[in-house]
């Protein structure tokens, strides 16, 4: 297991995102065919995830998030969410205990205690990880930009999601 996270289960609508998930060993599952929480809580054992990483960005699926969390978890907002949102701070983070946390890449540094996960530790388990096989990147790369590309990418992602799985910039 990948320090404990195990299993690893991708939430998505767009099926090439599911397959590439499924390809690298994610329990994969669309929405819009399963009941979610149903699923997850299935999938769980009735407890819910330890930790929710929502990376889409949108703020509709923090309540999601916070829904589908097990009780003293933890949510981390990694996809930049932009917009206001409603949620139930009683019943969707106090009750459960669970701790929300902006993980924007400009404050990961911010806490260097010795548990903490730091950006160096981030990078080297993220090297270890491919060395060993553990990760993998396959058919995870599907489009490689200049740096004059950068200042439209943001929104043709935004506008054609189903097109693009990752992107590299080419720095040469």
């Amino acid at each position: 297991s990948l320090h404990g996270a195990h299993p690893v289960i991708g939430i998505d609508l767009l099926s090439k995102r599911l397959d590439a998930a499924r390809a690298n060993g994610i329990l994969s599952i669309n929405p819009t065919e399963v009941n979610i929480n149903e699923e997850i809580a299935r999938l769980t054992h009735g407890q819910g995830p330890q930790v929710v990483i929502e990376a889409t960005g949108s703020p509709t699926v923090v309540p999601l998030a916070l829904d589908l969390v097990a009780k003293g978890g933890l949510v981390a907002l990694l996809g930049s969410t932009r917009g206001r949102v409603e949620i139930d701070v009683y019943s969707q983070i106090h009750r459960k205990g669970i701790q929300l946390v902006g993980a924007h890449e400009s404050v990961i540094n911010l806490d260097p205690a010795p548990r903490r996960w730091t950006k160096d530790r981030d990078l080297r388990l993220l090297a270890e990880l491919f060395a060993t096989g553990k990760l993998r990147s396959d058919g995870l790369l599907t489009h490689r930009i200049t740096p004059d590309e950068l200042p439209g990418i943001y929104d043709t992602l935004a506008e054609n999601p189903e097109k693009y799985l990752g992107v590299v910039v080419d720095w040469n």
